[in-house]
């Protein structure tokens, strides 16, 4: 019977953990970020980047480490591989905070100054009830984007970028016990500052006591301080003043009268549930500077106090234009260096193996072999090394093929046979036979040169006799 009762449970758990098919696929299409901080900011803008992590939980690297020596085209690079969609990063330049916004992997780029902030220890430290439990980040929040509204093509773009840091919701699939945080952002046309605020969303149902909402649960709650029941529904709700400061602020403004769904055993479909949030950090203050094409490399499409003429627009156009022109010729210039030294270091291989065959320390085949093998490796290499050299995902252009045939290599080796020339003297030294033959031949060189001051000694001694 244990052993049954193993074998059941086993084969639940299997079952449970059944991979979905497709699954993966939706879920690298959703957007993914990364928050980080760049070197040179404090440890409070650190703590605000990991705060900001939390935020955008769950699609988003909370273990990310970025050190100083990183640069912002590593993680450029590995964007693509991780199915990243964003990159969130702060910089503190010498005045100010800064945020940066970049879709990757070809932008655009959004400049924020940050006016203030507020830590996520600080907001949770000033708040009565902490609702802040790890189950409420298996899920994304809700985005809520207020006022947005009105002309101009930043505003536009601020709206297209903050929808899609978060996955889309599919309100006829939508699970209402999914949604647990929401994510506030509001947007001052006079102001032109940009409020970020993270809440947590509980529902408590409307006009219910706290005494019976516990009885609701689950958990059958202490009554051994109480004579009566009706003392513990009676004293329970007024025990503590938090349950109803928060009954309190319930109205018609945040009362929903009919749920469609049932929403836990204190919720039922149908009734009516007051709709409460919990502050739990952090706050920014955010106002938009700059918005540039690309990785922080391309024209500006928006700046707030720098104004540009036509004239200059197509000036900074026809320079950036240039300056892409000279970035590739670089490109190409450094693939074709990366080339010819590849082909010169093969040209060098094979005068070494025809050395080394031409003075019977290698034979034919096998340098033919070495040979293939280096030219196999330096292909393989090469082209990643370009690529890599200049900072640029782009490919390499292909590179010269190196002919080698063994025909060729046994014909040079034939003719060199009869004169040893001194480089192939000098790489048969180099080889295990002939380091052998050097240490005999300094072993032997050293007993001569004895021999000979002891002779020069021998004499030197005679002559003072004489």
């Amino acid at each position: 019977l244990i052993c049954m009762a193993r074998k059941n449970k086993k084969g639940r758990a299997k079952r449970r953990n059944k991979a979905q098919p497709g699954r993966e696929e939706e879920e690298k299409a959703k957007p993914h970020t990364m928050i980080f901080s760049r070197a040179g900011v404090g440890k409070f803008v650190k703590q605000l980047a990991t705060d900001l992590r939390l935020a955008f939980e769950p699609y988003t690297a909370m273990r990310l480490r970025f050190s100083k020596s990183n640069v912002l085209k590593d993680a450029v690079a590995i964007a693509g591989k991780f199915a990243v969609s964003h990159l969130v990063y702060f910089t503190h330049p010498s005045d100010s905070i800064n945020m940066r916004i970049v879709a990757c992997p070809h932008g655009p780029t959004l400049t924020f100054r940050v006016l203030s902030y507020c830590l996520r220890a600080d907001v949770l430290s000033a708040a009565r009830r902490i609702n802040s439990s790890a189950s409420i980040y298996q899920h994304p929040p809700l985005l809520i984007m207020n006022g947005f509204t009105g002309e101009g093509r930043q505003l536009r773009l601020l709206t297209t970028t903050f929808r899609s840091l978060l996955p889309s919701l599919n309100l006829q699939q939508l699970n209402l016990r999914t949604v647990r945080r929401c994510l506030l952002l509001n947007y001052d046309p006079e102001t032109d500052q940009i409020q970020l605020r993270h809440y947590s969303v509980r529902l408590a149902p409307r006009g219910v006591s706290k005494a019976v909402r516990r009885l609701r649960r689950k958990k059958v709650p202490d009554l051994s301080r109480y004579t009566d029941f009706n003392d513990f529904v009676n004293g329970a709700g007024c025990a503590s003043d938090s349950g109803l400061s928060d009954a309190d602020f319930d109205g018609d403004h945040n009362t929903i009268d009919c749920l469609p769904v049932g929403v836990g055993p204190a919720n039922p479909q149908g009734g009516a549930s007051a709709v409460r949030l919990t502050e739990l950090g952090p706050r920014i203050e955010l106002q938009l500077l700059k918005v540039e094409e690309g990785v922080n490399s391309g024209a500006v499409l928006y700046h707030k106090f720098v104004m540009k003429t036509p004239e200059q627009l197509v000036e900074l156009d026809s320079r950036a234009r240039r300056k892409r022109r000279l970035k590739a010729k670089r490109r190409s210039d450094q693939a074709d260096r990366v080339t010819a030294k590849a082909e010169e270091r093969l040209r060098h291989k094979r005068r070494c193996l025809e050395g080394m065959v031409a003075a019977g320390q290698l034979s034919a085949e096998e340098a033919d072999r070495l040979l293939k093998e280096e030219a196999k490796g330096d292909g393989e290499g090469e082209g990643e090394s370009a690529a890599g050299a200049n900072g640029d995902d782009a490919a390499a252009p292909p590179k010269k093929k190196t002919r080698l045939s063994s025909s060729g290599l046994a014909k040079s080796s034939a003719a060199g046979k009869d004169k040893k020339t001194v480089r192939a003297k000098a790489l048969a030294k180099k080889s295990p036979a002939g380091k052998a033959k050097a240490k005999s031949g300094i072993k032997k060189k050293s007993t001569k040169l004895t021999a000979r001051k002891k002779s020069a000694g021998v004499r030197k001694a005679g002559r003072a006799r004489k």
